[in-house]
Order: structure tokens, then sequence, then C-alpha cells
């Protein structure tokens, strides 16, 4: 421990308020729309014992995976525990920021090469792949899977008692079936 605090003193007499990223374990994450909201407070650990150290840092802003004016963009709030690379601007300190997740603790998803998908990790996905095809999927069916079978459902409607049992109409199954076309060029 001795090593790493001489390494820390001859950084700051070299590199005054400069900081190279660092690994940061989230303990408070703020929610909500507004500026300054999508942040949370960190406690900096050693890298590769991942153990805690004093430093804290408060409020370090979260770079997101994208985003646009007026709220547009693609948010995910790293949960409590969670471990993070805190980077910092210009390797400036009072520069800090959330640069994204560590991932020596995390594994990914599954996933194709071509998609962008967002999941819970517990069967729930959504995404669209390299066809540009939607995808919603929960652990039992797809959205695909759900909409094409109500069509099927409603193709094959009849009515019961007086007046005698009607069935839809050929062209009204015609136009089901297109829909349902669309809903497989659509989704996946």
């Amino acid at each position: 421990m001795k090593t790493e605090r001489i390494k820390q003193s001859l950084r700051n007499i070299l590199l005054p308020n400069q900081a190279a990223p660092q690994i940061g374990r989230v303990l408070k994450a703020y929610k909500g729309p507004g500026k300054n909201t999508y942040a949370v407070d960190v406690r900096i650990v050693t890298a590769g014992t991942l153990e805690d150290t004093d430093m804290e840092i408060a409020e370090v802003p979260i770079n997101p995976i994208w985003i646009g004016k007026k709220g547009k963009g693609i948010y995910a709030i790293p949960p409590p525990d969670a471990l993070v690379i805190v980077g910092f601007i210009g390797w400036n300190v009072a520069f800090p920021y959330i640069a994204g997740m560590y991932s020596d603790e995390y594994a990914a998803g599954e996933f194709a090469d071509g998609q962008l998908m967002i999941t819970d990790g517990e069967g729930v996905k959504f995404g669209v792949d390299v066809d540009a095809l939607f995808f919603f999927e929960t652990k039992q069916k797809s959205l695909k899977e759900i909409l094409e079978k109500l069509i099927d459902e409603i193709a094959a409607i009849q009515t019961q008692g007086a007046p005698p049992q009607h069935v839809v109409s050929p062209a009204s199954v015609q136009k089901l079936q297109l829909i349902k076309l669309d809903i497989a060029q659509l989704l996946k």
C-alpha cells in the first residue's frame, strides 16, 4: 500500500490535478429529466483488486450511448455497486465523467452481428438488426408471433346464432394477409 501512495504522490507532483481514467463503484444514481440529473456518485476502486479507496466523486455525469437536442437519446443508469470507468476531460480531475461500464465483471447478453439490442438480461429483448427489422421478444413469444396469430384469428372469425353463420369476406382475408406481410417486413 505504501508503494501506491508513493506513486500517487509522484503523480501529483509531476502532473498536478491530472488523472488517468479510473475504475469507480456506483454509490448512488440520479434519475429524471433535466440538467445534471443523468449522473452518479462513485467511489474509486484500486485497479486489479477492485478494493474501495477513500476517494469519492459526487454527481459524475454519465456519457450516454447517444444523445441529441431536446432530450433525445439512449439512456441507461448504472445500478448501485456497478463498476464504471471514470474518465477526466483533458485528464483534469475537475472534469470527471462516466465513460462506460467496466466489463471485467460483466458478460454480454446474447446478440448477433449487426444488431442493436436492448435487453433486461432475463429474456426481454428489443432491437433492430442489420436488415432494419425490429424485434421485441419476451421469454415466451415475439411481438411478430403475437400479431401474426391475431391476424390469423381475425381472418378465421365466424359468427354464431341467427342470422346464419358468417365468415370474413375473402377480400378482407386478403387485406389481413397483406397486413401480415407488412408485419413480417417490419418485425423479426
